[in-house]
């Protein structure tokens, strides 16, 4: 396989995950039942633990509460006291913070990784 086709290669799988994600993301905002949740504690990560994420607690649809690790984190110390949450009605475990970072970075990312990788087949282009 010659280094073109890998990009062009590269790109396309780059391209697919980053609209399978943004696809389930729009789905869960749009069918998705919303929650508010609060700061439970902090769960550290990274080099030292310089990283800190909050866990959220929340009350869903069915009375029952649910308690996940919100992403992404943050290097300040300091948490909210209440997050907006989104889950799938059918799978309060599977809730997500509800803010820009932790919906978008992910699939607006890859897309860029995708177009970026384009770019370069395009320039790689050997006719």
């Amino acid at each position: 396989m010659t280094g073109f086709a890998c990009i062009v290669a590269v790109s396309c799988i780059l391209a697919a995950t980053g609209t399978a994600v943004l696809v389930r993301r729009v789905l869960l905002l749009v069918r998705g039942t919303r929650a508010t949740g609060r700061f439970v504690r902090r769960e550290t990560s990274g080099i030292r633990g310089s990283h800190f994420h909050p866990v959220v607690r929340f009350t869903a649809h069915d009375d029952r509460e649910y308690e996940f690790v919100a992403a992404p984190g943050s290097t300040a110390r300091k948490a909210r006291s209440t997050y907006r949450v989104v889950y799938p009605r059918e799978a309060p475990g599977k809730a997500m913070v509800l803010s820009f970072a932790a919906f978008w970075a992910a699939p607006l990312a890859l897309l860029v990784l995708a177009l970026g990788a384009a770019i370069a087949a395009y320039r790689a282009y050997p006719g």
